[in-house]
């Protein structure tokens, strides 16, 4: 299976950090906090995106309409994530959902 993988954001990551992306680069999450890290992997038929809250505080993010693959529940809009919470979300790509995630 062919896919590809965007990475934005991660553990240190600072305001200036962040002009750091490539001219033209989209989030993959819009204003995503400090401490937050989000991963994408893509491939034919879905999207996976990894959303790490790597510090012991509480962050909130707005996540794209999706399954939670660890939980089996929807997600959709400002979530919280507790301290070194981990979600996994599913995106099944039909028609136009390749772009729901920025990748």
């Amino acid at each position: 299976m062919e896919g590809c993988a965007s990475q934005i954001g991660g553990f240190g990551c600072t305001p200036h950090s962040r002009h750091r992306l490539r001219p033209g680069s989209i989030p993959l999450l819009p204003s995503l906090p400090h401490g937050v890290e989000v991963s994408l992997r893509e491939a034919a038929d879905r999207k996976l995106l990894f959303v790490l809250n790597t510090t012991a505080e509480t962050k909130e993010v707005e996540l794209p309409s999706s399954t939670d693959l660890l939980t089996g529940k929807a997600q959709s809009g400002m979530t919280v994530l507790s301290g070194y919470e981990v979600l996994v979300l599913e995106q099944s790509i039909q028609g136009d959902a390749r772009k729901t995630w920025r990748g």
